[in-house]
């Protein structure tokens, strides 16, 4: 049996284990590994290893996961980074645009799918509102190196976004689109 976290006997799974389930199940290539860290690597061999052993949990953990990684792909991909700005990104959010890249390239059915559950309004995302909040707060760069590697890829996507101009806050503290036809949107 796994123990510890991540384990599948959890109800909730780590975020990278979450992650590594859902690329071993969407079928990520060894080529396609390559674009992968170490740690998403790490991951994804971990979860085919649990997958192999007990698929009726790696099915219930994919479930809980809701496959968040993937609208944080598609929101960084969106952004359209420079190789500067994907180089400042955490592992995981160059890994989630890693792998959301490989599934455009395929025109994967899983794209799809987060596409349509996502939110109806084409003029915010919790995410996006959430970096574009923390960029407009004023934050020292002392102050964002103490943050969350969620709370600073958000920042990254938000200032991207904001300095094409494509990006703003709207009253109440919305992001707002002045480009509503986002690349993924149209998919």
């Amino acid at each position: 049996a796994i123990h510890g976290e991540g384990a599948l006997s959890s109800k909730t799974p780590s975020p990278w284990i979450a992650f590594g389930m859902d690329l071993a199940t969407i079928g990520i290539g060894e080529f396609e590994e390559a674009d992968l860290s170490d740690r998403g690597r790490d991951a994804l061999i971990a979860a085919r290893a649990m997958r192999a052993r007990d698929r009726e949990h790696l099915a219930e953990a994919l479930s809980a996961s809701h496959r968040q990684w993937m609208t944080i792909g598609l929101e960084l991909d969106a952004a359209g980074l420079t190789e500067e700005e994907e180089a400042m990104l955490s592992t995981f959010g160059r890994d989630a645009l890693a792998v959301v890249r490989v599934l455009h390239a395929r025109d994967a059915p899983e794209l799809l799918e987060v596409l349509e559950s996502a939110p109806s309004s084409a003029s915010r995302s919790e995410w996006i509102n959430f970096g574009l909040a923390l960029v407009e707060s004023g934050l020292t760069e002392e102050e964002e190196d103490g943050l969350s590697s969620f709370a600073r890829d958000a920042m990254i996507a938000a200032r991207a976004l904001r300095d094409r101009d494509e990006l703003s806050l709207e009253e109440g503290g919305e992001a707002a689109l002045s480009r509503p036809d986002r690349a993924w949107m149209e998919l």
